[in-house]
């Protein structure tokens, strides 16, 4: 069940819509979201916020212009002006869709992801900030903590056993090594 916070409340029950306004606050049992402005269709059990929000999922928080949250999967679509701030990673992207229970994040645009490990920069893929596994399906670069880089238009990442499987005009660039 999702519990909602406001000053200002407006519910129109021939449409199950609630307008939330100023100091708005949605909890579920994953997080909490913190906007000023929040449309929420009590039939869908969808909302919408406008002009800046934050989610807080744990450690995890996340911050964008725009979003929509979708209760009955969990999932928070983020739009324009998207970051990511956790204890493992930072990340910024102009669009994200978050999954509050899993930690899995797909992103669609320019993104960079940056963590002690690595830092990455694809336009597509799929994230995972608990495991950090990943699979990118643009052409993505990947610069490891010993100056590594590893370029591929596909790229898949098992961060427990550190392999890393590319395809499509891949391109692994040691320094170190000297190639």
């Amino acid at each position: 069940s999702v519990q909602t916070y406001a000053q200002y409340l407006k519910y129109v029950g021939t449409e199950k819509m609630a307008y939330l306004k100023k100091d708005v606050r949605l909890n579920d049992k994953k997080g909490t979201l913190f906007t000023q402005q929040l449309d929420y269709n009590l039939g869908t059990k969808i909302g919408n916020y406008y002009n800046g929000g934050k989610v807080i999922n744990g450690e995890t928080t996340i911050t964008s212009d725009d979003g929509t949250y979708y209760e009955d999967t969990k999932d928070i679509f983020f739009k324009n002006d998207v970051v990511v701030s956790e204890p493992k990673n930072h990340i910024t992207t102009d669009s994200l869709l978050y999954n509050m229970t899993t930690g899995s994040s797909d992103f669609y645009t320019n993104t960079h992801i940056k963590n002690k490990e690595a830092e990455i920069y694809s336009a597509q893929g799929t994230y995972d900030m608990n495991t950090g596994n990943a699979l990118f399906t643009s052409r993505s670069t990947v610069i490891d903590s010993s100056g590594r880089v590893y370029i591929a238009n596909n790229m898949a990442i098992d961060k427990k056993s550190g392999n890393a499987q590319l395809e499509d005009n891949a391109l692994v660039k040691d320094s170190a090594a000297g190639y």
